[in-house]
């Protein structure tokens, strides 16, 4: 990826202020980030060098987000990760889930209990 890009794409020719939160975006690519245990700065909408930090271990662990991908692109595809890895998590709980219950019910059969 390149991060200059996303740098011009967060800066977007305005200087932002220290006070303030200055991109929705970037607090909510932290979040994200976050969630998925590759954040740990403030949530402070500031793109600064521990967000590339993160976006990079990021695409170690994922793959690429983009050659020069927007800041709002770049979120999408954070966003589609880190529900990918929800709807694995909640598919492998329902297959384990699944699994034990027909075990169960194989051992309770006296017809299928040796076969277990």
């Amino acid at each position: 990826m390149q991060v200059a890009a996303l740098d011009q794409d967060a800066v977007g020719g305005e200087t932002p202020s220290a006070d303030v939160p200055w991109s929705a975006v970037v607090r909510d690519i932290q979040r994200e980030l976050r969630e998925l245990g590759l954040y740990g700065g403030p949530l402070d909408g500031k793109y600064d060098a521990r967000v590339k930090s993160a976006i990079r271990r990021f695409e170690l662990r994922y793959g690429k987000i983009g050659e020069g991908a927007p800041l709002g692109t770049a979120l999408r595809r954070i966003v589609s990760v880190r529900d990918a890895l929800h709807l694995r998590r909640n598919l492998d709980e329902i297959r384990d889930r699944q699994t034990e219950e027909a075990r169960r019910a194989l051992r309770d059969s006296p017809a299928t209990r040796d076969l277990v």
